[in-house]
C-alpha cells in the first residue's frame, strides 16, 4: 500500500497509538538491554520506526513478509502495525530479543506477527513475497539468506547504509536504490532476481 507523503501521516490514529507504544517498549526494555543503542533513546521515532516505516511503498502485493535477525524488531514490528492485512514472520535467533519480540507481539496484540526463534536460514524456503534487512549482513549476505526464502518474483528490502554502492550486490541481483528521506539513514535497496 503506498501512502502519500511521510508514512506516519497515511496511519490511523489507533496505529500511530500503537507505535507509541512500541516506542515505550523500546525505551523501557530494549535501550536498558542494548538491543537499541542508548545514544538514540531521543530519537527513536525518528531513527527506527520512521526509518522503518520508509519500506512500505515497496510492499504492494505482498502477503507474507520476513525481517530477516529482527533483532528488537526493526523494520518488522512497525511495518506489521502499519500494513495490518501483511503477515509478518521476525526472524531472530538470540533468546533474549525473542523473549522482547513476544512481549510486542503480546502486548500491542499484533495477530499478524509470527516470532521464528531461531535464524532465518531455518525457515521454509520460498515462501516470503518480501524480505526485510535492516542491520542483518552485508548486501551479499543478505541476498544470500534472503533469496532462497523469497518466491521467484519476491523482493528483498534492504536498509543500506551511507556508503552502499549497487555494485555491492551480488551478479544475477537487479537492484532498485530508493531515496534517503531520513537524514540519519541511508538508502533502501531493492532486490529482486534477474
Amino acid at each position: 500500500m503506498k501512502h502519500e507523503g511521510s508514512p506516519w501521516e497515511g496511519l490511523s490514529e489507533s496505529q500511530r497509538g500503537a507505535l507509541r507504544e512500541y516506542e515505550g517498549l523500546l525505551r523501557e526494555t530494549a535501550v536498558p538491554r542494548r538491543m537499541v543503542a542508548p545514544s538514540d533513546v531521543d530519537r527513536i521515532h525518528e531513527r527506527h520506526v520512521l526509518d522503518s516505516l520508509r519500506g512500505m511503498t515497496w510492499l504492494q502485493g505482498a502477503v507474507r513478509a520476513c525481517d530477516l535477525g529482527s533483532g528488537a524488531g526493526l523494520p518488522g514490528i512497525p511495518i506489521a502495525i502499519a500494513e495490518p492485512g501483511l503477515e509478518v514472520t521476525l526472524s531472530e535467533p538470540r533468546l533474549q530479543r525473542v523473549a522482547f519480540l513476544e512481549l510486542v507481539v503480546e502486548r500491542l496484540s499484533l495477530a499478524n506477527v509470527v516470532v521464528h526463534p531461531r535464524s532465518a536460514q531455518e525457515l521454509p524456503q520460498g515462501r516470503f513475497d518480501v524480505c526485510l534487512a535492516r542491520g542483518f549482513a552485508d548486501a551479499s549476505g543478505t541476498w544470500e539468506v534472503a533469496g532462497t526464502l523469497l518466491v521467484p518474483a519476491g523482493r528483498l528490502l534492504y536498509w543500506a547504509g551511507r556508503s552502499f554502492a549497487p555494485t555491492d550486490v551480488p551478479k544475477g541481483v537487479r537492484v532498485q536504490v530508493a531515496d534517503a528521506p531520513l537524514e540519519s539513514g541511508g538508502p533502501i535497496a531493492i532486490m529482486t532476481r534477474q
